[in-house]
């Protein structure tokens, strides 16, 4: 039924978390996943604004997306639990709930997220600038050095003279 199963563990939160990924053609054919579709989604249009509705851009027919492909529709379920013991049993009978944040970023390359492009180009120009500005201050000391070993090397022939 489910493709893909993960369990993360946090370290700062005493909580269980599953994520379950089902292609479209799942979700239909199993009533179960269905009905909670059905349920989130009447739960959700019941709570939209219809005041900012009106606010919505429409779309033109000719830049419609393209229907959605089986392959390229995943729905996720997120399980979130309280993962810890206590002996006060109105905790444990009402656990506080589990806030998840969920950030969808693809990756370039599957290897690297999209929105650390920028973050990734400014490290790579203060790296390549550190680089220019270290070689430059090597020279300038190199130089330094150089012309103070000079001055030493005139001043014991001088003295060697005299």
């Amino acid at each position: 039924m489910a493709l893909n199963k993960y369990k993360l563990t946090l370290i700062k939160q005493p909580t269980s978390f599953t994520l379950t990924t089902y292609p479209l053609q799942t979700v239909i054919e199993d009533p179960t996943l269905l009905s909670s579709l059905s349920i989130f989604s009447t739960s959700r249009l019941s709570t939209l604004d219809i005041r900012l509705q009106t606010n919505a851009i429409p779309r033109s027919p000719a830049k419609a997306d393209p229907a959605p492909s089986t392959d390229s529709v995943l729905f996720l379920r997120i399980n979130a639990a309280a993962d810890y013991f206590t002996t006060d049993d109105a905790l444990m009978e009402n656990p506080s709930p589990v806030a998840v944040d969920l950030i969808l970023d693809p990756f370039v390359l599957n290897v690297f997220p999209r929105s650390l492009i920028p973050t990734a180009g400014w490290i790579s120009v203060v790296a390549i600038v550190a680089v220019l500005i270290a070689r430059w201050i090597s020279s300038e000391l190199g130089r330094v050095i150089d012309d103070a070993r000079r001055e030493g090397e005139e001043e014991k022939k001088d003295k060697k003279e005299r």
